[in-house]
């Protein structure tokens, strides 16, 4: 499949934006998170979201590089990211803890639906590169094991 690369700007500022979960998850380790998130969040979904949100380094390679399937493949884990952090904020602002936290939610709510967008708009360019793969490698090693345990 022969996909011509983006203009370099949209390339750049792409990349830009999948670069901030990245300096997320580094402040998050280093700095101090927002009492919302400390209050909302256990230490399991703090390191979970500090994963996920690293993976925004690969994601902003794949993305100035022009690799669509890189990036098509590291959006679930930045909107794994998201979630967590729109759950934690939910939760906040609904327990009244920290009313202000709504507008963030607004912004991360906003954040989770462009990267849902923008995995939608890779899987129809991509021709679904996950239906493709459930299709292809591993249904021919699904079969493979299947057959050998019978």
């Amino acid at each position: 499949m022969n996909l011509s690369v983006p203009p370099f700007w949209e390339r750049f500022w792409r990349a830009i934006g999948h670069l901030q979960f990245l300096g997320g998850a580094i402040y998050s380790s280093v700095g101090t998170l927002p009492k919302s998130m400390l209050i909302a969040a256990d230490e399991m979904q703090l390191t979970l979201w500090a994963l996920c949100g690293a993976t925004g380094l690969f994601g902003a390679w794949a993305a100035f590089r022009g690799r669509y399937k890189l990036e098509y493949a590291v959006l679930p884990f930045m909107g794994g990211s998201t979630l967590i952090y729109i759950i934690a904020l939910l939760a906040v602002v609904l327990t009244d803890e920290n009313p202000g936290s709504g507008l963030a939610l607004f912004y991360m709510t906003s954040l989770g639906c462009y990267q849902a967008a923008r995995w939608c708009s890779l899987n129809q360019l991509l021709d679904g590169p996950l239906k493709q793969l459930l299709d292809g490698p591993l249904r021919g090693w699904v079969g493979r094991w299947r057959k050998g345990r019978e």
